[in-house]
Parts: structure tokens; C-alpha cells; sequence
């Protein structure tokens, strides 16, 4: 396809050609073929205007699609282009695109240098897949763009905007370690098949966009306004960044990212983009990314949002997201962008970061992988300011939600989205509350705590009552205290499940000590039941006081069935009833209820008064325990 320079430059040449014509062909001749002076200068003032029209048409046509026609215009010679072939003989088309689009003589540039047919940056010609095929002429030495930036008498030669190329292929690898310059350096839509090396490089802007590119060390590089590998970028290898420092943004928007082809054996997570301790003043963008290796992003500091919208980050087996020490800003979005898709990763997404300014945004996501392998979600320890979202999120397969040591201002979430029991793991969560449309019942959120791995989690039961507690609703503080020590008891076997229960029903560990003097209450009323009938059936006899073994004279100590109850239930209390009444063991009587007649045996109400004693000195203990907090564990 031709460019528009090249249309004009053929329509121009007609018209040039037609002049030509009518200047030197001879009269002479012009009357052999019957043709008048007059007629001639008519026909070629006919066939100029034929061909300014057709040269209208073609701008028409044509003119609106280049966004720089001046900068096509590459004229045969210029400063800048003399001084680079002194040291670069036979520069190509594509080499003399880029010199003249940076030498400062160049007025009327466009936004970038076009080094094939086409200005039409979508153009599929313009596609870097397809650098195989493309001719000589859109080569650049890598040597060339070195020398651009680092020699002192390109740079008095060069405009402000640095180097800037489109739809080049790059030969050669390009070295610029600890190069300092003041130009920019845009590589769009390029293909660079050699290794890049920016280690320690000082520049002032680094744009790769939509390029194909082999391995990079960015390794320290600082930039100090955007770093761009976006819309359609490719890296075949690993990407690296490490101690890297951005004044601006990371934009990896639309960008595709993979592991080298035959990892390092030292690299067992099989890195795609490594970015540890990187400084990024501005945000971080991966919308819509795609990485089929890990990104490490571990102890990075984020000024603002880090954008993973609509990211598709696979590394099955292993690591993902791996961020621990990270700090972040604004926002963290793990979610989905407008009508792309949603998030996805298949591997473990580690954001054990240490701070995120603002809040943590995972909806529309999937946590994907295979049983057996560690994959799902990972915030353990973070502190977020304001919420932390999660909803209408899938974890397949055995994934993981792990908040443990985690703090947050509110947990937005939902039930569907609640990971399998034995794969929620909140031990040192901490929570001011959740949102309006959570589950807020204490029986949701009581399943929400059951979803933990099996074992004692005192610390979330404590968290969940304090929630409670604190918005003054006290019954729901003490139903989850309550289920806490029915979680502790659990793990003691049966016997402990035998003791817990009794705990729970008589003082509700110890949490509810009132519940002492109701059993209490129906212990002594059910003795007083007892020794009434036992006295109607005639087993009560009179004994003698225990201080006073001899008999006495005058009437004797009447028989209270409530007083003598009580005086069997209290310890350390004596009502004067126990000491002069006990049941005969070889006595029986009868009695009526409800025209039957039951017998009764004496030896029967004095087990049931032991008992009775027991009973009381257990339930008085528990009390006491329970009132001076010896039982509970909170």
C-alpha cells in the first residue's frame, strides 16, 4: 500500500512532465498532426486543470489518514542525518525517518517517525508479528538509537522530543546502561528481538507500546515520567524492573507478558514481569494484561491505585501475583473493567502487602487452579484504611481466602462468594464492620466462622462479639462467645463434648452465671416436691441433732419439705432440717397422684438427697466461677 507522499509525489510528476510537453515540443510538429499553436496551448491548459483535479481527489482521498505528511517528507539530506551517516553509512529509509523526525530543524514533525508505507498507526502493516516479512529499508541499528542519546553532537542537533519510531524492526541488542539523557526514547509498535538493557539508565519518558520485544533489564532505571508497555505490547522473555524508580505511571495496560522460554532453574516461579522494590509515583496499570508467568511486584511502593482490571494472570501450580511488603496508595482493583472480562488468575495472588491507602476493590474475579495446587487469594497482614470488597467472586477448586492478620475498616462482601469450608483463614482479622448489603446476622456470620480449617480460632470469635458488642447488641455478642467454647470443647473428644454441654447448659461458660440459680431453683424446688412425698408416704424419721445425741425433752423440730430442700442444697448453711429428718432406708409407704396409688422406698429419697447435696456444692462452685470469671477464657 502506498503512502500518501508517494501518491502526490506521482500526481505532481504528471503535471510537471505535461508542462514539459508544451514547452518544447516543436510547432512544426504540432501542424503535422493538424494541430493549431492555439489548439495545443488549449489541450495542455485542458489537461493541467485535469490533473490538479485529479490531484484534489487523491488528497482527499488519501491526505486524511496521514497524521504527519512532513515528517514523511524526509529530505535527502540534514544535520543530524549527515553527522549519522559519518557514522553509520547506507541509512536506511527507516534510519532517516527517525534522524530527521529528531533533529531540530525538522519544524513541521508529527507525533511520531513512520518507518514503513503507512502513517496509519492501526495499519497491518504497521504490525509487529509480521517483522519477518518486512524489507531492509525499516531497519534500525540498535547502535544507532545509542548513539542518538549519548553523543554530545547528536544532542545539540536533536529537538526536545528525543527518538520516537513506529513500526521499525530493531536489529541488534540495544545497551543503554547507566545512559543519562534528556530525550525521550518511543519505540512503538517495533519488533526488538534482542536483549534491552536500561540498567541504571536515566530518561525522561520510555514508550514500548504495542512493540515485540525479547528480554529487558531495567534493573534501577529511572524514569521520570511514564513508563509505557501497552496496547498489544509482547515481551517474549522476562521483563525486569527491580529498584526501578517511575515519577510517573507503569502503564502495561493491554500488554502481554511471558516467563522465558527455558526458565532459569534458579527462577522456580517462572517470572514474567519482576518488579521488586520498584517505585512507581504514579499508578500501576494492567488492565486487561495477560501474563502466563508470575508478576513480582514484591516491596514495591505504589503512590497511587494499582489498576489489575480484567487482567488474565496464569502460572498454574504456582505464584501468580507475588507482592508481600508492597505499599499502595489508592486503590487495588482486582476486578472487572467496563464490559471486559472479569479478573482471572490461576495460581496464588500473595498481596501480603504492608499498607493500602485507600481500599481493596475483588469483585468479578476468579481465583482458578487445580485441586492439590496452591492457588486463590492471599491478603494476610495487609492494612487498608477504608473497605475491602469482595463479591461475585469464584474460587474453584479447593482456592484459598486468606485475611489472616489483616485489618480493615469494612469488609464488603457477600455469602456466595465465601470460599469452602476449611479454606477461610481470618486468625488476627480485624474489622470495624461490615457493609449494608453483608450478611450482618449472628447466624451468617457465625457459618462465616465455621468456614476456618478445623482446630480452636479464639481470636475471630472475639472479633465477631466485639462487632456486635460494640453496635449494642449484646444478645449476639453472647451467642458467638457461646459458640466459641462450643468450638474449644469440640476438640476435647467426647468427654470434653459431654463437659462442655453441661458447662453450656448450667452457666453458659461461664458467660451467663444467672443460668446457676435457675438450675438452683428447680434442684430445690424438685427436692421440696420429693420430701413431701416422702413424708405423705411416711419415710421421714426423726433423728437426733448432731450436736445433741441424747434425747431431748419437748416438742420436736417440725418438718419443712421447702426449708429442709434448701437446708440439703446449700453448702455451708444449716437450716436446722437435715439435722433432725432423714429418710428411713427400711421404710416404704405409700402415696396418691392422680387417684394412683405409688409406693416409695426410703432408701430411693436418700440417693436422691446425695445427689442432691452433690449437686448443690457443683452448682454453687460454677457460680462462683462463673461470677469471678475463672471460666471464661476471653
Amino acid at each position: 500500500m502506498y503512502s500518501r507522499s508517494i501518491r502526490r509525489m506521482r500526481l505532481v510528476g504528471c503535471i510537471e512532465v505535461s508542462t514539459s510537453m508544451k514547452e518544447t515540443v516543436p510547432t512544426r510538429t504540432l501542424f503535422a498532426h493538424g494541430i493549431s499553436p492555439s489548439d495545443s496551448h488549449a489541450a495542455s491548459g485542458r489537461a493541467i486543470v485535469f490533473f490538479f483535479i485529479i490531484n484534489a481527489i487523491a488528497f482527499a482521498l488519501f491526505g486524511a489518514s496521514s497524521s504527519s505528511l512532513a515528517q514523511q517528507d524526509i529530505p535527502t539530506s540534514s544535520r543530524l542525518t549527515s553527522l549519522a551517516a559519518a557514522k553509520f553509512p547506507d541509512l536506511t529509509h527507516a534510519e532517516r525517518a527517525m534522524l530527521w523526525f529528531s533533529d531540530i530543524e525538522n519544524v513541521g514533525r508529527g507525533d511520531i517517525a513512520f518507518a514503513g508505507p503507512s502513517t496509519n498507526r492501526q495499519d497491518s502493516s504497521n504490525d509487529p508479528k509480521d517483522a519477518e516479512k518486512w524489507d531492509h529499508q525499516r531497519e534500525i541499528r540498535a547502535t544507532l538509537i545509542r548513539w542518538m542519546l549519548v553523543d554530545h553532537q547528536a544532542a545539540a542537533l536533536m529537538d526536545p522530543a528525543g527518538v520516537q519510531v513506529l513500526g521499525a524492526r530493531i536489529t541488534g541488542p540495544l545497551n543503554l546502561a547507566r545512559v543519562r539523557t534528556q530525550f525521550s526514547l518511543a519505540l512503538a509498535r517495533c519488533s526488538i528481538p534482542e536483549r534491552i538493557v536500561l540498567e541504571f539508565a536515566d530518561l525522561p519518558a520510555l514508550d514500548l507500546s504495542g512493540s515485540y520485544t525479547g528480554e529487558i533489564n531495567g534493573h534501577g532505571m529511572h524514569v521520570s515520567g511514564n513508563v509505557v508497555l501497552a496496547s498489544g505490547y509482547h515481551a517474549s522473555s522476562e521483563v525486569e524492573l527491580d529498584t526501578a524508580r517511575i515519577d510517573g505511571d507503569l502503564d502495561c495496560g493491554e500488554g502481554n507478558f511471558r516467563h522465558a522460554e527455558h526458565p532459569d532453574p534458579a527462577d522456580p516461579l517462572k517470572t514474567a514481569l519482576s518488579a521488586y522494590i520498584i517505585n512507581v509515583k504514579g499508578n500501576v496499570y494492567l488492565i486487561q494484561s495477560s501474563f502466563d508467568g508470575a508478576l513480582m511486584l514484591g516491596g514495591s511502593t505504589i503512590g497511587s491505585d494499582l489498576h489489575c482490571d480484567s487482567g488474565r494472570f496464569i502460572n498454574p501450580g504456582n505464584v501468580a501475583i507475588l507482592a508481600p511488603g508492597a505499599s499502595i496508595g489508592g486503590v487495588l482493583y482486582l476486578n472487572k473493567f467496563g464490559n471486559l472480562n472479569d479478573f482471572e488468575a490461576n495460581g496464588m495472588v500473595d498481596f501480603r502487602v504492608d499498607s493500602i491507602g485507600n481500599s481493596v476493590d475483588v469483585e468479578n474475579a476468579k481465583f482458578l487452579g487445580a485441586r492439590g495446587e496452591p492457588h486463590g487469594f492471599l491478603g494476610g497482614g495487609m492494612s487498608v484504611k477504608r473497605a475491602f470488597t469482595w463479591r461475585n467472586v469464584t474460587l474453584q477448586n479447593g482456592a484459598t481466602f486468606d485475611l489472616s492478620g489483616a485489618s480493615v475498616e469494612w469488609l464488603l462482601d457477600e455469602e456466595k462468594s465465601w470460599p469452602a469450608p476449611g479454606d477461610l483463614r481470618i486468625d488476627g482479622f480485624q474489622y470495624s464492620g461490615f457493609g449494608l448489603d453483608s450478611p450482618n446476622d449472628v447466624k451468617s456470620r457465625l457459618r462465616w466462622l465455621r468456614l476456618q480449617p478445623a482446630g480452636l480460632h479464639v481470636q475471630t470469635y472475639r472479633e465477631l462479639a466485639k462487632f456486635y458488642g460494640d453496635g449494642g447488641d449484646e444478645v449476639s455478642a453472647l451467642q458467638v462467645l457461646v459458640a466459641k467454647e462450643d468450638a474449644r470443647y469440640l476438640q476435647y473428644g467426647w468427654l470434653g463434648r459431654v463437659g462442655g454441654s453441661f458447662l453450656k447448659a448450667t452457666i453458659g461458660y461461664g458467660h451467663r452465671p444467672l443460668l446457676t440459680v435457675l438450675w438452683s431453683m428447680a434442684v430445690v424446688l424438685f427436692g421440696w416436691l420429693i420430701v413431701t412425698l416422702g413424708m405423705r408416704a411416711g419415710v421421714m424419721r426423726q433423728t437426733w441433732p448432731e450436736a445433741s445425741p441424747e434425747a431431748r425433752a419437748g416438742p420436736y423440730e417440725k418438718l419443712h419439705p421447702f426449708l429442709y430442700s434448701l437446708d440439703v442444697f446449700l453448702p455451708f448453711v444449716n437450716l436446722n432440717q437435715r439435722s433432725y429428718w432423714w429418710p428411713d432406708a427400711e421404710a416404704s409407704g405409700d402415696f396418691a397422684v392422680l387417684n394412683r396409688t405409688v409406693r416409695l422406698r426410703g432408701s430411693a429419697l436418700r440417693y436422691y438427697l446425695w445427689l442432691q447435696i452433690l449437686a448443690g456444692w457443683l452448682l454453687s462452685a460454677i457460680f462462683v466461677a462463673g461470677v469471678t470469671g475463672l471460666i471464661r477464657n476471653d
